[in-house]
């Protein structure tokens, strides 16, 4: 088995309660909001509630999608949630997206891992696609979002 931790801390001038309800409106439908890197990813979370299904579908190379289920773990109101891989998902891991509030506004932390076989195509995709374009996108929709909500 492999595993992959990853660690990736955003910093913005949102309130931390702002950024709570930016991330939270993103995830219950990515389609509709600023932030999202949608040309990688889709994400529509049907319930905000505890162990709410939903899933993601990751955009490839050359128009190809692949669904993933995943589970809401956690909510912690207003200071983040996580989630993890569902049943049927190729990895197994835990993800916690936190809100961290500093002098400067916040931060958004989001870090986890995932344990799956080596040899999984998933493995290579998150390592050498997705996670070194995802996290500078959603950082540059954090910064293009007003100060304000």
């Amino acid at each position: 088995m492999s595993t992959i931790a990853f660690s990736h801390r955003m910093q913005t001038p949102l309130s931390p309660s702002a950024l709570y309800g930016w991330m939270r409106s993103a995830l219950v439908d990515t389609d509709r909001s600023p932030l999202w890197p949608r040309s990688l990813n889709r994400v529509v979370v049907p319930q905000w509630t505890q162990d709410a299904s939903f899933e993601a579908t990751y955009r490839l190379p050359g128009g190809w999608t692949q669904r993933s289920p995943y589970r809401l773990a956690d909510l912690r109101d207003g200071l983040g949630f996580s989630y993890a891989p569902g049943p049927g998902h190729p990895f197994v891991g835990w993800i916690d997206v936190d809100v961290v509030p500093d002098a400067r506004g916040s931060a958004l932390w989001w870090r986890g891992s995932y344990t799956m076989a080596p040899w999984r195509p998933e493995r290579a995709y998150f390592l050498w696609y997705l996670e070194p374009r995802f996290f500078p996108q959603l950082a540059a929709g954090l910064a293009s979002l007003p100060a304000d909500r």
